[in-house]
């Protein structure tokens, strides 16, 4: 059962990374709505990865247990991309900010 558990919160929390990281990204330039369904296409592309990823016993090994003697590109891809993006969003709103600053209008 702790098994099941442990594994259920990771890809959940994989999937929630990945809905945040877009929707924050997105909402500098989109509506709300549209950085919503953004957030869900992300996640629902970042659960199908997951799914690809941990079907092999290889896969789902270095998921749910992490790397014993080095690990896989993927893995850290299915990680490291909400990284990129909440940095991205950053980014974004940052430029938007001092596109405000400087007269620019309301974006």
């Amino acid at each position: 059962m702790k098994k099941v558990i442990k594994e259920f919160s990771l890809a959940l929390g994989l999937a929630s990374l990945w809905f945040a990281s877009a929707f924050f990204a997105a909402e500098v330039w989109l509506p709300t709505a549209w950085a919503f369904q953004c957030g869900m296409i992300n996640a629902i592309l970042g659960t199908l990865v997951l799914y690809l990823v941990t079907r092999t016993e290889q896969g789902a090994k270095m998921f749910y247990e992490g790397p014993s003697n080095g690990g896989w590109l993927v893995v850290g891809l299915l990680w490291s991309i909400p990284g990129f993006f909440f940095i991205l969003g950053i980014v974004w709103w940052g430029l938007r900010y001092l596109l405000q600053l400087l007269g620019h209008g309301k974006l």
